[in-house]
């Protein structure tokens, strides 16, 4: 039976830029940034004291069948993340990032319209440097430049290169609110085109432990309900979904979430087409910290007031650690197709039966 999807082609072409501009604004911090590279974008005094972070994983999906084929399909990936955020004055700070993933594929399985088989290894490299610095009245002017690879073979050649560029205006609307300005140009991924694309996006944050990011059509929402839980969703065109839910117990840190994910490469024996990979997926984990080390406590400092708009602001204090995290899951959905982008997800494609995969990995932070 094939998997169906929301139809694609049916979405302005407009929209579907407008959107992976804005995964952009929110990812181009880091490599991949984290929740933590987000609010250094959209509120820098809450920006972490920590200079060095990353993240390292492997997982391991085993076979599954593969519809209409005799062929089974599986994977093993490893991926490596770290940014580095060096602080030169008050609220003005240069980062830079890298982000590394590999997936070696077990699989004879082919696309049914082209005959081409699914690549045996995928690659992705990709490093950004940028910075922010404040204009005055809480404003804030940014940007970042990444370039990389995303293919079969990385740096094969001049097609399989990848770039792209952010440049971003924070403007406070009263305590806690502000509108984001951006304008991005890229060169890669699954929807990316090659023009510039404006952005706007509005930050919104009634309550210390509730905040909002909107543009059109994207949502970024972060609620901590108690001090222990925290809450994460968002939305990015076209199927891009992440629901996840964190509590702390004690020591360790559990975990619960549901992604709809893709991914996008491009294929050095192919002239136009690249190969996409799509899932559903539901996971649980937990995290068990190796070591943690507090180098003193908050301290006051800083002109902007706290959410309660009373006293003064407090510099986060300035911490190491490492976690060992371990995590399970569910992939459903899931299919595979060569096209050249999304509007062809109907086409040349083949189905993967649901599966479970296991991962481990270590986060880290100085």
């Amino acid at each position: 039976m094939t998997n169906d999807w929301p139809p694609m082609t049916t979405i302005p072409c407009s929209v579907r830029i407008a959107g992976v501009a804005a995964i952009l604004l929110v990812t181009s911090a880091s490599a991949r940034a984290q929740t933590s590279g987000l609010l250094a974008i959209l509120d820098p005094g809450k920006a972490s004291a920590n200079t060095l972070s990353g993240r390292t994983a492997f997982s391991w999906h085993p076979l599954s069948n593969v519809t209409g084929q005799e062929e089974d399909f599986g994977y093993n990936r490893t991926d490596l993340q770290i940014s580095l955020s060096l602080p030169v004055a008050e609220k003005t700070r240069i980062s830079t990032g890298l982000n590394a993933s590999t997936l070696q594929v077990d699989t004879r399985a082919s696309f049914p319209d082209s005959g081409l088989r699914f690549p045996p290894a995928l690659w992705r490299v990709h490093g950004n440097i940028g910075g922010s610095v404040p204009l005055g009245s809480g404003a804030l002017l940014g940007g970042f430049l990444g370039f990389g690879t995303s293919a079969d073979r990385p740096f094969f050649s001049n097609r399989e290169l990848t770039f792209s560029s952010l440049f971003f205006l924070r403007l406070p609307q009263g305590e806690r609110d502000a509108w984001i300005l951006a304008l991005f140009f890229g060169t890669s991924g699954a929807e990316l085109t090659s023009i510039p694309i404006p952005v706007l996006a509005y930050l919104w944050r009634p309550h210390k432990r509730f905040q909002a990011l909107a543009g059109l059509p994207f949502l970024f929402l972060m609620a901590n309900p108690v001090a222990s839980l925290r809450i994460i969703f968002s939305y990015f065109p076209i199927t891009n979904v992440n629901l996840r839910a964190s509590a702390r117990l004690g020591p360790f840190t559990f975990s619960a979430g549901w992604t709809v994910k893709s991914d996008a490469f491009r294929v050095v024996e192919e002239e136009d087409d690249r190969v996409f990979h799509y899932c559903s997926r539901v996971t649980a984990g937990v995290s068990v910290p190796l070591f943690f080390h507090r180098a003193g406590e908050d301290a006051e400092g800083g002109e902007h007031a706290t959410e309660g708009g009373e006293g003064k602001a407090k510099k986060p204090a300035r911490f190491a650690f490492a976690a060992l995290t371990l995590q399970g899951g569910w992939d459903f959905l899931r299919f595979s197709f060569a096209g050249e982008g999304m509007q062809d997800w109907r086409e040349d494609r083949f189905d993967i039966a649901d599966g479970g995969f296991l991962s481990a990995g270590i986060r880290f932070a100085f």
